[in-house]
């Protein structure tokens, strides 16, 4: 997802773009009808609602919405909140999206193959958060944990930074981890994502902001071959990688 779609509409208030309501009557064993939204009517709000839909609806789900006699569908991905087809989110299923959109938000719009893991010690957890040994020995590099709720009036989004090298950062292409330029000596620390830097990752309480414990958040991690080896295995891999 492009930093534009973050800037310009989570950041002017998904709350009110996009009510966190129910997605509407069933259609069917696997489609559901979204209900129309604001959010919908900007190519970067339905961009944004594409990737809130692959975050919460499971694999084979699909959300429909009807704009202008024009049909637009959305299919379902990870699964974090499935029953958010039936009633409001709770505020964990929020900050469980939440975590997937800041997690997958890329400053370039680039598609970027990584790893999205559970925190360390997460309860409750879907299942595609846990990686595989194969997952977790080919994906190494630990990016860093994002971490919020966009729901939230005022949205709000964190990172922690984790222990894979800036270079590697920047190479691959994943800099919301990273201060924006100029702002190392500001506090709070932005990245270049525009979300607020709390430190590394490894600090007691890393996730907890303002008094508030974050536990829905999401780590980060990229695999530490060079940026060419990774584009060759894009072209191989019939998968179309998280981003």
């Amino acid at each position: 997802m492009k930093l534009l779609c973050f800037a310009t509409v989570v950041v002017a208030g998904l709350a009110a773009l996009f009510p966190v309501k129910s997605f509407g009557a069933e259609q069917g064993s696997s489609s559901f009808r979204l209900k129309h939204s604001p959010l919908a009517e900007m190519s970067e709000g339905r961009e944004l609602l594409e990737y809130l839909v692959n975050c919460a609806l499971p694999k084979g789900e699909t959300a429909v919405l009807d704009l202008g006699g024009e049909k637009h569908e959305f299919p379902g991905g990870l699964g974090l909140a499935p029953e958010w087809r039936h009633r409001a989110l709770t505020v964990t299923e929020q900050e469980r999206v939440s975590a997937c959109i800041l997690a997958r938000t890329n400053a370039f719009g680039v598609t970027v193959q990584i790893s999205l893991r559970a925190m360390e010690g997460a309860e409750d957890m879907p299942a595609p958060l846990a990686a595989s040994p194969a997952e977790e020995s080919s994906f190494d590099a630990f990016e860093g944990a994002f971490f919020g709720n966009i729901f939230a009036d005022p949205p709000v989004g964190y990172v922690c930074r984790g222990t894979a090298a800036a270079t590697l950062l920047i190479e691959r292409r994943r800099v919301c981890s990273l201060a924006a330029d100029g702002d190392a000596a500001r506090k709070p620390q932005m990245s270049l994502c525009a979300f607020r830097i709390v430190g590394p990752c490894s600090s007691p309480g890393a996730t907890t902001v303002d008094g508030y414990d974050y536990t829905q958040g999401i780590r980060v991690f990229l695999k530490s071959g060079t940026a060419a080896d990774q584009a060759a295995e894009l072209q191989a891999e019939s998968i179309e990688p998280q981003r």
